[in-house]
């Protein structure tokens, strides 16, 4: 019973009743939740596909990594529509 009074409080909090309510915030809030997810998997893959030596052959595993670490951490501190 305590878990489902602390879910309601929770629940009931002026954040998530904002974004219940709104006709614009979820939308907003998932569409960058799904785009930190496609630059996180971009980023990683482009590092493994180098490491792989399917691409960015021409440069070193080191360049590319260093470019891509900076966009990794980027996506990963977007918000996480989950935690709504």
């Amino acid at each position: 019973m305590a878990l489902e009074h602390a879910l309601t409080r929770l629940q009931d909090l002026s954040v998530p009743t904002q974004i219940r309510e709104s006709d614009w915030l979820f939308p907003t809030i998932e569409t960058v939740h799904v785009f930190a997810l496609v630059l996180v998997v971009g980023t990683i893959m482009t590092v493994d596909l180098r490491l792989l030596g399917v691409a960015n052959k021409e440069r070193p595993f080191s360049d590319v990594a260093s470019e891509m670490l900076p966009w990794t951490w980027v996506a990963s501190a977007l918000p996480r529509s989950q935690a709504c």
